[in-house]
C-alpha cells in the first residue's frame, strides 16, 4: 500500500468515527397580540440531530463548491415518516456509511477543480493548508471550528500529502470534511455547558435551522454573519431572513418538494397504467402531467399568493399541448408550459390528473384511496388501520358494473363499514375522473354518478353533500379542518418529525399567522420561526 493510500484509509476511518461519536451523544407578515413567547407554553422539544437528506446533501455541497453537484444520488433513498423524507429518524447503517464514503471521495475529487477551492499564493504548502482549513471548514460545518478540529484536519492533510502532493493532502482533508458528522448532521443541542432544562440553540444552530427550513441548504453569508453578531435570538430578525430566503430559487424547489410530499406525489415518474384500459397513457403523457403539477405548485406557492384556497381551487393550470389535449382544452400552448383556464369540472391540485392517477389502480379508479388521501392528508383526520386479514382489494373491473357498484359489493356490511363510511363518500365524488384522471360522464355504458359527501369533519357549515371533484375541492377549501391541517403538514415537513404536546405553542403561532394572512403558507412559516419554541430545546 502506498503512503497516500495509507493516509486515505486512515482519513476515512477518522471521518466515519467522527460521525459515530456525534450520534452517540444525541437524541413581513402580521403577528397579532399574544403571539411570540406565550405564557404557560412548553418551551421546546428535546435536543437532537438530523441527518441531511440526499437533496440537502447536494444543495449543501453545491453551495460550498460554487457549482451544481449531484453526488447525493450515491445515497440510498430515504424512507418516509407521515409522507416526508426529511425526518429525524434517518439512520446511518453500514450501507449508508459506505455510500457516504464513496460520495465523499467523489466530492473531494470534484472540489479540487472547483472555483470555490481557491489556490494559495503562499509558497509554503503547510500555510496554504492551514488557510484552507480555516476558511472552508466553518462553512462546511456551519459553525466556528475548534482548534482541535483544525489540528485533526491538518493531520489528514499531512497524511494525504505524504507520498503525493499538496492536492493529495487537500483531497484527504475534503474527504474528512464531507464524511464528518459535523457536515452530515444538523445539530439542535445548544451550548455544551452541562445545563439541564430549557436551553437556547447556538446562533449558528439557529442559522442552520432557518436556512435548511427555507432552502434545504447551508446558511449563506448574510445568515452566517447574523449568527456571528448574535442577532438570531430576535424573532423579527429571524422572520426577516426567512422572508429574504424565500426569494431564493432553492426555496422554490424546497416548497415544491413539500407540496409534492404532502399530497403523496413523489413517485409520479414511475407511474404505470394498463394500456388496454387507458390507451392514452404513455411516458410522454406521464412526464407532461408531472410537469403540469410541478409548474402549478411553483406558480402558486413561489411566484403567486401561496394561499391554501388558490392551491385547492385555482381555476387555472399550466399546460403544454399534451396536457391541453388530454384535458380537452381548446387552448394549444405549444411545447412549453403556459397558464391556461380550466373547464368547470376541474379546480386546483385535487383535480389534476397527476394526483387522480396516483390515487387510482392501474386499471380502474380507487375511491377508497382518493377519499383516504383527502381525509388524512388534507383534513388531518386520522384513520385506524384496517382489521387484520382484511381483503382490501376490490374485485377487478368486469366491464359491466360501475366502480360505485363494485365498491358497494366489496364493502358490504362487514367490520370495515365504519371506516369506509368516512372515506368512500369522499372518494366517490371523484368518479367523474377515470383512473388516469381524464374527465368522463359514462362508465360501462352507464351515466357516471359522482355524488359524494364530506362527513364528520367538525365543521358542519362546510361538510355534507356535493357532486364532482371540483365541488369537493371548493368545499374542502372552506373547511376549518383543512385550514388547521395545512400548517400542521408544513410543521411536520419543516421540523422533520411528528408533533408532540410541546409543539402546541409553535403550532398555535403558525395557525394564527396563517389565518391572519388569508391562509398564506409563507406567513405560517414566519409564524414558526417567530416562535420561541423554534430556538429552544429541553435537556434532561
Amino acid at each position: 500500500m502506498t503512503n497516500l493510500a495509507k493516509g486515505q484509509s486512515w482519513g476515512r476511518k477518522i471521518s466515519i468515527c467522527i460521525s459515530i461519536v456525534v450520534l452517540s451523544g444525541c437524541e413581513a407578515f402580521l403577528f397579532g397580540p399574544g403571539n411570540g413567547a406565550l405564557d404557560g407554553c412548553p418551551t421546546g422539544s428535546s435536543t437532537r440531530v438530523r441527518r441531511v437528506t440526499r437533496v440537502e446533501f447536494d444543495n449543501s455541497t453545491s453551495a460550498l463548491l460554487g457549482r451544481p453537484v449531484t453526488f447525493g444520488a450515491d445515497l440510498a433513498i430515504e424512507d418516509r415518516v407521515l409522507g416526508y423524507d426529511n425526518h429525524d429518524q434517518l439512520a446511518v447503517g453500514q450501507l449508508v456509511a459506505s455510500q457516504l464514503q464513496t460520495a465523499g471521495q467523489k466530492l473531494a475529487d470534484a472540489a479540487l477543480s472547483s472555483p470555490a477551492i481557491a489556490t494559495c499564493s503562499s509558497t509554503n504548502d503547510l500555510d496554504c493548508a492551514r488557510s484552507f482549513i480555516d476558511t472552508f471548514t466553518p462553512r462546511a460545518f456551519r459553525r466556528p471550528v475548534t482548534q482541535a478540529e483544525k489540528d485533526d484536519l491538518l493531520a489528514l492533510y499531512k497524511a494525504g500529502k505524504d507520498g503525493s502532493d499538496f492536492n493529495g493532502g487537500i483531497n484527504l482533508v475534503l474527504q474528512g470534511i464531507f464524511q464528518s458528522g459535523s457536515f452530515l448532521y444538523k445539530t439542535e443541542l445548544g451550548a455544551d455547558d452541562g445545563r439541564k432544562g430549557t436551553i437556547e440553540l447556538t446562533q449558528h444552530e439557529i442559522a442552520t435551522a432557518l436556512s435548511y427550513l427555507v432552502t434545504a441548504s447551508t446558511p449563506d453569508a448574510l445568515l452566517t454573519a447574523a449568527a456571528d453578531r448574535g442577532e438570531l435570538t430576535d424573532p423579527d430578525v429571524r422572520v426577516q431572513h426567512v422572508t429574504r430566503l424565500l426569494k431564493d430559487d432553492r426555496a422554490r424547489l424546497n416548497t415544491r418538494s413539500f407540496v409534492m410530499q404532502w399530497f403523496g406525489l413523489n413517485n409520479l415518474g414511475s407511474l404505470q397504467k394498463d394500456n388496454q384500459i387507458f390507451p392514452d397513457f404513455n411516458p410522454a403523457l406521464r412526464s407532461a402531467l408531472k410537469s403540469e403539477t410541478e409548474t402549478f405548485i411553483d406558480a402558486v406557492m413561489f411566484s403567486g399568493d401561496a394561499k391554501l384556497k388558490t392551491l385547492l381551487t385555482a381555476n387555472f393550470t399550466y399546460a403544454d399541448n399534451t396536457v391541453a389535449t388530454f384535458y380537452g382544452l381548446t387552448a394549444r400552448p405549444g411545447t412549453s408550459f403556459a397558464r391556461v383556464s380550466l373547464p368547470n369540472e376541474r379546480t386546483g391540485i385535487l383535480n389534476q390528473a397527476a394526483l387522480l392517477a396516483t390515487y387510482a389502480h392501474n386499471d380502474a379508479t380507487a375511491p377508497v384511496l382518493r377519499g383516504k388521501m383527502v381525509r388524512t392528508q388534507v383534513l388531518c383526520r386520522e384513520m385506524p388501520p384496517p382489521p387484520p386479514n382484511v381483503v382490501n382489494t376490490p374485485p377487478p373491473p368486469d366491464g359491466v358494473k360501475t366502480t360505485r357498484q363494485r365498491l358497494a359489493d366489496h364493502v358490504g356490511n362487514g367490520s370495515c363499514q365504519d371506516c369506509h363510511r368516512l372515506i368512500d363518500p369522499i372518494g366517490l365524488g371523484f368518479e367523474d375522473f377515470d383512473g388516469l384522471g381524464k374527465f368522463r360522464t359514462i362508465e360501462n355504458n352507464a351515466p357516471v354518478n359522482a355524488s359524494g359527501s364530506l362527513p364528520a369533519t367538525g365543521d358542519t357549515a362546510h361538510e355534507g353533500s356535493f357532486t364532482g371533484g371540483a365541488a369537493l375541492a371548493r368545499l374542502v377549501a372552506e373547511n376549518t379542518s383543512a385550514a388547521s391541517c395545512a400548517p400542521l403538514q408544513l410543521f411536520r415537513y419543516s421540523v422533520g418529525r411528528v408533533e408532540n404536546d410541546n409543539d402546541q405553542c409553535a403550532l398555535d403561532e403558525m395557525r394564527a399567522a396563517f389565518d391572519g394572512n388569508a391562509q398564506d403558507f409563507r406567513a405560517a412559516l414566519a409564524g414558526l420561526v417567530h416562535s420561541q419554541a423554534f430556538i429552544r430545546r429541553e435537556v434532561k
